[in-house]
């Protein structure tokens, strides 16, 4: 274990349990956890070591983790714990369910696109945030 928030100071990946695959992307997936001895739920994002490097995407990984762990901000969410074992890199987090807050801007279109313009330096104008 490497880093971590008081609850999971003597806490080993075996004491975590999977429930059910929350999400999948390019190099990751997220899992439902339940911490066996407090009974609490978190969010476990397995992240496989080759793939990291395959991608070279390992800068971005340790800096994810570098940011998260600076993190206190309730629109953040919480970096509880991190490990390793020999194939992939874990971080415990926050469970929030919902969502990609991505996906749920573009599903509630919350994000627009402006109308299309002639020319073609604009036709992939990105999107604008719609005020509420």
């Amino acid at each position: 274990m490497q880093a971590s928030t008081a609850e999971f100071d003597k806490t080993k990946l075996s004491d975590l349990k999977s429930y059910t695959t929350l999400g999948v992307g390019t190099f990751s997936r997220v899992a439902l956890i339940e911490h066996r001895r407090t009974g609490k739920t978190y969010a476990l994002k397995r992240m496989e070591k080759k793939t990291i490097e395959q991608l070279k995407q390992k800068t971005h990984i340790m800096n994810e983790k570098k940011i998260l762990q600076e993190m206190d901000h309730p629109f953040i969410i919480q970096l509880h714990a991190t490990y390793k074992d020999k194939g992939c890199l874990y971080m415990v987090t926050e469970l929030v369910l919902g969502g990609e807050l991505f996906s749920v801007l573009t599903r509630e279109e919350y994000l627009v696109r402006p109308p299309a313009i002639r020319s073609p330096r604009y036709a992939q104008a990105p999107p604008r945030v719609r005020i509420l």
